[in-house]
């Protein structure tokens, strides 16, 4: 008798697995690549529990800067990981490992809900652990948005496959649930109901006039415009695509979705910032139009395959958009974790139609494939291990990026070697002379050289051409503070307040102006901004808040 798995052997086989391939990252710092932003900078407003209601009502770089990402559940996770662990970058790592086991877990249910066998269901759940494109999402502490989003939709589809069958009302209700849930974690999960739509049309077979009820075309619509109402709300002065130019940002990033492809099924030439190779776009064409005519020839006995493929297609197309110039575009590879799920799901179903003799050679290379994934994770994760190794690699696998040129100059400076900073700085302009925010960290190095001419000059120029960004005001201001030109900061700052309410160093820059120049109204104005933020002062002003706040419970309410 054939021995097949029990569910809990599966379910330990899958965590060992995904706690030895990663166990190493546990070892990692911050790459400080979107985590000063995210995390180390926001430390005393992640830290506090007053803030959670502002998780759902601003953008992810609150209170510090400004996004076009509405992702609160992504804020949430960093609240908890901070207020367990301040800035260690342990328990992140620990957290994005455990949260990926949970999505190879989630991977695993789905997959035995679509009828397949124990054995494959447990393949394409080790597969996907294993892959190595998805090292990103893992060792990246950032990259957990997409396990954020994966985990919650993985949820709310297993349930809707469930409620298809039994027509119970709470399995509706549950999938509505994690699917709301989703929608905060990345925007990808719009797309959810139409993966449910393909799924009834093309596996449960039903006509595609009346493939859903009205109850769940309330429970989607509805998702939709509560969805687009906090988001709206919460990104009121952030400027972002309109849905045209969305759709024209997906058709003119072709090439990468065929780049796409051949990391998903190849993944042989993957990169920390890839930015566009020929040669995998012309692999991906050719696997493309291979699953296209086998779907043709096999049309009537591939309908599970063909889900597959438009869940892959479906949860990709919005990673597409993007509002940066070609010269500045990356697409990362964590930005594959929810569509991989369509790739197994293909995989399996087009082995599961081979005869007995050729499908036992299907599942012995099967093997040796979760094997080879294993192995190149292995040897990706150290890429991940420091912001030394991550930008010193991303530099070398893509020269001709102006991003990767100027983060290795910011690590650089970090490290205080000024000289070898600013020469990357000037290569990543050489590269793409409109670059913006590469003036900016120019103008940063001369700073710290005491160089004021020269670092005025700098954000001058990043402020011509990047007026929106309020770094560039407030760094601008400081030159002018140190010619002693206070009526100049002040106005910069107030230009950054403009751009940006929430910028908190403008609020600091001025409370403590407008407090040496007795305007106390206007500081006490500032410094409860501050305070309400959760922004930790400055030395300066702490005696400045202790005169004006002798009584913290006498503070009057926030007008944020």
């Amino acid at each position: 008798m054939r021995y097949l798995p029990s569910g809990k052997v599966q379910v330990a086989v899958l965590l060992i697995c995904v706690c030895a391939l990663y166990a190493q990252a546990l070892r990692f710092n911050f790459v400080h690549f979107d985590e000063d932003e995210l995390i180390i900078d926001r430390q005393s407003f992640l830290q506090s529990i007053e803030n959670v209601p502002k998780a759902f009502t601003t953008d992810t770089a609150y209170p510090f800067g400004r996004s076009v990402f509405y992702r609160p559940v992504q804020t949430l996770s960093f609240m908890v990981d901070a207020h367990i662990a301040g800035e260690r970058p342990l328990w992140y790592h620990g957290m994005n490992i455990a949260l990926h086991a949970m999505g190879a877990l989630l991977v695993l249910a789905v997959l035995r809900a679509l009828s397949f066998g124990p054995w494959a269901a447990l393949g394409g759940a080790l597969a996907f652990a294993a892959h190595p494109a998805l090292v990103p999402a893992v060792a990246w502490v950032p990259g957990r948005n997409d396990i954020l989003a994966a985990i919650p939709l993985l949820a709310s589809f297993w349930f809707f496959i469930r409620y298809t069958h039994t027509q119970k009302r709470w399995y509706l209700f549950a999938h509505a649930l994690f699917w709301i849930i989703a929608l905060g974690a990345k925007e990808y999960a719009v797309v959810l109901p139409l993966v449910a739509y393909a799924y009834v049309v093309l596996v449960r077979r039903w006509h595609w006039r009346t493939a859903f009820t009205l109850s769940e075309g309330i429970v989607w619509v509805g998702g939709w415009i509560l969805y687009a109402i906090a988001r709206t709300l919460a990104l009121a002065h952030v400027q972002t695509l309109s849905f045209g130019e969305a759709i024209l940002s997906v058709l003119r990033s072709g090439g990468a979705f065929l780049e796409y492809i051949t990391k998903a099924v190849v993944p042989v030439r993957l990169a920390l910032m890839p930015t566009g190779d020929p040669t995998n776009m012309i692999i991906g064409g050719v696997l493309a139009l291979g699953a296209l005519i086998t779907i043709i020839v096999f049309r009537k006995k591939t309908q599970l395959a063909q889900f597959g493929f438009v869940w892959f297609v479906l949860f990709l197309l919005p990673s597409l958009v993007t509002n940066e110039p070609t010269a500045r575009q990356v697409f990362f590879e964590n930005r594959l974790y929810m569509p991989m799920v369509g790739i197994m799901i293909a995989a399996l179903s087009l082995v599961r139609l081979l005869p007995r003799k050729p499908l036992m050679i299907a599942r012995g290379a099967l093997v040796v494939v979760a094997v080879f994934f294993a192995f190149h994770t292995v040897q990706r994760l150290p890429a991940f291990k420091d912001s030394e190794t991550y930008w010193t690699l991303a530099a070398a696998q893509s020269p001709g990026l102006a991003r990767a040129q100027d983060g290795l100059g910011t690590e650089f400076f970090r490290k205080r070697n000024v000289g070898q900073a600013l020469f990357l700085h000037q290569r990543a302009l050489a590269l793409h002379p409109e670059a913006k925010r590469v003036w900016n960290n120019i103008g940063s190095v001369y700073l710290f050289m005491h160089n004021i001419p020269a670092a005025q000059d700098a954000f001058a120029k990043e402020i011509e051409r990047n007026p929106g960004f309020p770094p560039a005001y407030h760094n601008l201001a400081i030159t002018l503070l140190f010619q002693g030109k206070e009526a100049g900061a002040e106005q910069l700052w107030r230009q950054a307040l403009a751009i940006n309410p929430w910028y908190s160093f403008a609020h600091q820059g001025l409370a403590l102006l407008t407090a040496q120049t007795g305007r106390i109204d206007e500081a006490r104005e500032h410094i409860l901004f501050l305070e309400r933020a959760g922004v930790a002062l400055l030395p300066e002003l702490i005696p400045i808040r202790d005169a004006l706040f002798p009584s913290p419970t006498l503070s009057p309410a926030p007008t944020l």
